[in-house]
């Protein structure tokens, strides 16, 4: 009953004139809601940023440690020794860097599900697949967070990880330079 009620409502809100005018109705609330998606996007990922330098930082360090034990035992264990010593701490060093930048990822990658998986955008998403699929189309909420809608044999996945998703590969090689040395740094 809520949800004809609601239906009946959203329905109401709809502008006279065909679905060019429902396109151009609706064009403001997705751009409004890719905009909050970037904005998000990006604090998220100036504060992922932060924490990845210190991650990569620490496990530079800790790999600048290993490289160290692995020259003295090298030196005092002989010259074919040090080699594979290096070798070997070379391996752990970079075993550490990439873990830390993964678990950096994902961290991530969770911060963007959770800020795609905001109730609030509930209705901006529905808006969204009503005008992607038309009104007659069906909302299911999506586990985490957002909508999926089906009408017609056509699906719209806007769940919270499907946004998330898209954000991340929005991102392009702004991720990538989560892992670059920062110049001045």
């Amino acid at each position: 009953m809520r949800a004809r009620a609601a239906d009946r409502a959203v329905e109401r809100t709809l502008p006279k004139g065909g679905p060019a005018a429902m396109q151009a109705a609706a064009r403001p609330v997705a751009e409004a809601l890719l905009d909050e998606a970037r904005r998000r996007a990006a604090e998220t990922v100036a504060r992922a940023r932060a924490e990845a330098d210190a991650a990569v930082a620490a496990a530079h360090r800790r790999a600048e440690t290993i490289l160290d034990r692995a020259r003295a035992a090298g030196r005092a264990e002989g010259a074919a020794l040090a080699g594979a010593d290096r070798a070997d701490a070379r391996d752990r060093a970079r075993r550490l860097v990439l873990e830390a930048r993964r678990r950096v990822y994902d961290e991530l990658a969770a911060r963007v599900r959770e800020e795609m998986g905001d109730p609030a955008l509930r209705p901006v998403l529905d808006a969204v697949v009503r005008h992607r699929l038309g009104p007659g189309a069906e909302i299911v909420p999506a586990p985490g967070g957002g909508v999926t809608g089906r009408a017609g044999g056509r699906e719209l996945d806007l769940s919270a990880a499907a946004l998330a998703e898209a954000a991340l590969a929005a991102l392009g090689t702004e991720t990538e330079e989560l892992w670059s040395p920062r110049s001045g740094a």
